[in-house]
């Protein structure tokens, strides 16, 4: 499974949702999967790390052009009415992620939550509520359960449980 992120500096959570629905707007828009796009971008980059040696084909040419207006719209839409002082080069960007079923971030108050990385939101066990406010040493735990399906959680609401 494969899921975006948008890392952009100083972003709130709801501004960075903002700009991963622009992000898919264009996916869906040229009918490209983001794992096509960035194929195109990754061969991009190879063929200017490689000296741009051979050509780039037409294909990866058009995936890796939809890949950076995917991540432009992104970015435009997360920092949408910031400040220009706000606004700087390399400010962030869009990434994909060959993504485990569900991954543990540190939160701002130091506790940890487990997430799916699909949906940014925190995992819930049945019958358990929300895998938060863990400390890092049961996060690593819940992980190593959750991979060995000892855990049952709550399915998402297109009812798949990843």
């Amino acid at each position: 499974m494969y899921a975006l992120r948008l890392t952009i500096e100083g972003a709130t959570e709801e501004e960075l949702r903002k700009g991963l629905a622009a992000a898919r707007a264009v996916f869906e828009r040229e009918g490209v999967h983001p794992l096509v796009a960035a194929d195109g971008w990754w061969a991009l980059q190879g063929w200017d790390e490689g000296g741009f040696q051979d050509s780039l084909n037409d294909e990866d040419s058009g995936n890796a052009s939809i890949w950076l207006e995917a991540e432009e719209a992104a970015i435009a839409a997360c920092c949408e009415g910031w400040p220009e002082s706000r606004r700087r080069p390399g400010i962030g960007g869009l990434e994909l992620l060959d993504s485990e079923r569900y991954q543990s971030r540190k939160e701002a108050d130091g506790t940890w939550t487990i997430y799916r990385p699909v949906t940014g939101e925190p995992v819930s066990t049945i019958g358990g509520g929300p895998l938060t406010g863990l400390n890092e040493h049961e996060a690593e735990e819940v992980l190593d359960l959750l991979d060995e399906g000892a855990i049952e959680v709550e399915p998402l609401a297109n009812g798949s449980g990843n």
